[in-house]
């Protein structure tokens, strides 16, 4: 019983761990502190993990140009953040963001 009752304990503190590490790469104040425009897409990603949104578009107002965004949000924390791309060479390269706590 005992050894019954460990295993379960073990298991769930697993299955909590494993459920904080999905999201550790979210939007966590430390990483919405290492943004800046420049960044490659995949490091996006590597940060916060693929979008949740992903909309092309044209942006620019009086310089208009095409761009994807990309849109995050955490159920958690109630943040969300918005990614501007614009492409070049035939990668996507962040050109602005927005970042809503």
């Amino acid at each position: 019983m005992k050894l019954s009752l460990l295993f379960t304990v073990v298991l769930l503190q697993v299955g909590c761990s494993t459920v904080g590490s999905q999201f550790s790469n979210g939007l966590t104040n430390e990483n919405i502190l290492k943004i800046k425009s420049g960044m490659s897409s995949e490091e996006v990603v590597k940060m916060f993990g693929y979008p949740h949104g992903v909309r092309e578009t044209t942006c620019g107002g009086n310089s208009p140009w095409n761009c994807t965004i990309w849109s995050y949000e955490d159920e958690w924390t109630d943040k969300e953040a918005t990614f501007f791309f614009t492409t070049e060479k035939g990668k996507k390269i962040l050109n602005s963001f927005d970042v809503e706590k």
